[in-house]
């Protein structure tokens, strides 16, 4: 009984001190991620602080080009106004001349019909004395007075004839002059319509290609700062690569260097494996001790079947007791550490790693990793042992729980397989033969305890972490395949837009030119439109771009591990030369762009101008037309003034000639009757005076 305290109290001190070390381990791994952990801020804080000098400078480069577009503008503006006064001085100075023009020949012709209508009332006086003299000499005769009846309504009725003749010629006039003006009026409406419809659409599709032009730059500075993020991302990992060469010498001091850090950390580790070696080692050997000792004893190992009912013990003693030392070992050493996945496609339970010492090779796949079993059920035919690990599901809460439960599993799995081990050599009829410690799962608890054994891939899928820089290397050839594919998109986007903005600048041009040309009065053959498909089998809108496939060859087989630093090395070298080459070509490119840009400004302005211009010459024959109307409105009414004033005085001559005729019936009659008086009276006197004879005789 004595001994048998002994050896538990030496077992329980031996598990006290692995207890210690492990939890000193525990520390020290925890200490490890958290200097990890700063490090890593570190590096997101200089992370944020490019980015923020990268966001200083766009926008300072923002700042001038608004400038610069502010100061185009300005002197657009002026150069605009500029031309305006010129024209409108040069318009005002012909349109002085040509009102100079027609009040010099209104002047000359009312001076004429003054003129004329002074020499006629001359004329008319001249017969007015005439008529007066020949009525005062010829009032004896009577056959002179008629005469000048008859030419004197002779002369009346002619000038009521032509008092009518005026009267419509003034009537023809005015209406003439009315319909001249009621067309010029609807065509200056209809100029004007004209003219507002095609301002709204010139606004429109300025507005229209303004916006196209903001689009394409935004879509440019997200190309600019996604390449500046890849740019960004390609220079740490070249930093960090240089870093870790062997031959790399660090300027920093070995407080502030990652690569010491690094370094200090793995001898660190090292050592710490070497002791986790060690007290393995001495806690086996004590076991194997303790067991020989107790292998006899049926109680001993009720308890332990008891106590470890999770192992699985073959359910036959024979087929075990069948087994030799040598098979065992065998079997130990050929058996394969693989993680054995569950039947639910990668969101199942997580089985824990297995020795299957008969366990076939399967090839690996995109969902399942190499060596691991199509299903989960192998692990149940194990002859060694089962360990099953409770359920995890893969997220971002449960990820440190599901940690800590493999590595408190892989543990546990250390001391059952010495323990399984124990009591197989105990149930063999030959002497037990011990095998080399198992290095494999040693190897396996170191990475599982460094960073986790499974990495995270295809959507959720897990695989080793010891072909990480592999995985890691590919997925960099996957982006880098997947970006230039996007710039190819993007160039081919952007040719495209500059081909629709080509073929509506113009389509505008070609309207700008009917619309000339129809104010000009002149029919033109519609233009027919350039053929799309002539446009699409140009060389710009040939994919040339487009990534080459090249890359795809290259990266098609899979080369050794030791090749992969090379390749790499060699891709980030190619992909900054690209870079580089880019860039420069994206200059060269914005600098055509920005001097299109302003070409294009140019003759929207210049034909801005001529459309002024154009609509000032309009304005200018339109007033020029108004003018010469008014002007020739002025004369008729002038004209009509003067012959009104000519008919009035026609009407009074008349009414004086007839008011005159009127007195010499008058006279006439008067003397008719005085001659008839006095040949009556002498004829009374005559026979009076015959009476008289008569009587005296």
């Amino acid at each position: 009984m004595t001994t048998t305290s002994n050896n538990t109290t030496k077992r329980h001190n031996a598990d006290h001190r692995a207890a210690r070390l492990l939890d000193t381990m525990k520390i020290e791994i925890v200490n490890l991620h958290q200097a990890l952990e700063n490090e890593r801020s570190a590096v997101r804080v200089h992370k944020r602080q490019l980015n923020l000098a990268v966001r200083a400078a766009r926008e300072e480069e923002a700042k001038r080009r608004a400038d610069s577009l502010c100061d185009l503008k300005l002197r657009l503006e002026k150069t605009h106004e500029d031309a305006l006064r010129k024209q409108s001085d040069a318009l005002s100075k012909t349109h002085s001349i040509e009102i100079l023009a027609a009040l010099r020949k209104k002047d000359a012709e009312h001076r004429e019909l003054l003129s004329a209508a002074l020499r006629r009332e001359e004329d008319l006086k001249v017969l007015l004395r005439d008529a007066e003299r020949l009525n005062l000499t010829n009032r004896s005769t009577s056959c002179s007075q008629c005469e000048n009846f008859d030419r004197l309504q002779t002369e009346r009725a002619q000038l009521k004839e032509h008092n009518a003749e005026m009267e419509a010629r003034l009537k023809v006039l005015a209406d003439s002059n009315r319909q001249k003006a009621e067309d010029l009026k609807r065509q200056s409406e209809m100029h004007e319509v004209e003219l507002s419809q095609l301002k709204r659409t010139t606004t429109i599709e300025t507005q229209r290609l303004l916006d196209e032009l903001r689009a394409k730059e935004r879509a440019l500075t997200q190309l600019e700062r996604e390449n500046e993020e890849q740019a960004g991302r390609l220079q740490l990992q070249n930093e960090v690569l240089e870093q870790h060469k062997p031959g790399h010498k660090c300027s920093c001091p070995p407080e502030k260097c990652h690569w010491a850090r690094e370094k200090h950390l793995v001898a660190k580790l090292a050592h710490l494996q070497l002791e986790m070696k060690r007290v393995g080692e001495s806690h086996a050997q004590e076991k194997r001790d303790l067991m020989r000792k107790l292998r006899d004893s049926d109680r001993f190992q009720s308890r332990l079947s008891y106590r470890d009912r999770s192992i699985a013990v073959p359910e036959s003693p024979d087929i075990m007791r069948e087994w030799s030392s040598q098979e065992m070992e065998g079997a130990l050493s050929s058996a394969s550490l693989k993680p054995i996945l569950g039947d639910g496609g990668w969101e199942g339970e997580r089985r824990g790693v297995a020795w299957l010492h008969n366990r076939p090779k399967y090839p690996s796949t995109p969902t399942r990793i190499e060596g691991a079993s199509y299903r989960a059920g192998l692990a149940e035919k194990s002859y060694v042992w089962k360990y099953q690990f409770s359920r995890e599901r893969r997220n971002n809460t449960n990820g440190h729980k599901g940690l800590a439960r493999l590595k408190l599993g892989l543990r546990l799995s250390l001391v059952h397989t010495y323990i399984i081990i124990i009591i197989i050599a105990g149930t063999c009829r030959q002497p037990m033969v011990y095998p080399v410690p198992p290095e494999r799962l040693i190897v396996y608890k170191q990475a599982i305890e460094l960073d986790g054994m499974f990495l995270p891939v295809n959507g959720g899928k897990t695989i080793p972490r010891r072909n990480r820089s592999a995985l890691e290397l590919e997925t960099l050839r996957q982006q880098l395949q997947d970006r230039e594919q996007e710039i190819a998109q993007l160039r081919q986007a952007t040719k495209d837009k500059d081909h629709k903005l080509e073929q509506l600048t113009s389509r505008y041009r070609r309207e700008q030119m009917r619309h000339y040309h129809r104010q000009q009065f002149v029919e033109l053959e519609p233009v027919l439109e350039e053929d799309s498909e002539a446009e699409e089998g140009s060389p710009d809108s040939s994919p040339s771009n487009s990534p080459s496939p090249g890359l795809r060859n290259m990266w098609s087989k899979s080369p050794t591990p030791n090749y992969h630093e090379e390749l790499y090395l060699e891709l980030l070298k190619e992909h900054t030369e690209l870079q580089h080459a880019f860039q420069r070509s994206q200059l060269d490119h914005r600098l055509m762009e920005r001097l299109d840009h302003e070409l294009v400004l140019a003759s929207a302005q210049n034909k801005e101008l001529k459309k002024a211009l154009k609509q000032a010459v309009a304005v200018g024959k339109a007033a020029k037309v108004n003018s010469k109307m008014s002007a020739q409105v002025q004369e008729c009414q002038a004209r009509e003034a003067t012959l009104q004033t000519e008919n009035l005085e026609l009407r009074e001559q008349n009414e004086l000639l007839e008011f005159r005729i009127l007195e010499l019936e008058n006279t006439q009659l008067k003397e008719d009757n005085s001659r008839m008086r006095n040949n009556t009276i002498r004829q009374r006197q005559g026979n009076n005076y015959i009476c008289l004879i008569i009587v005296k005789n």
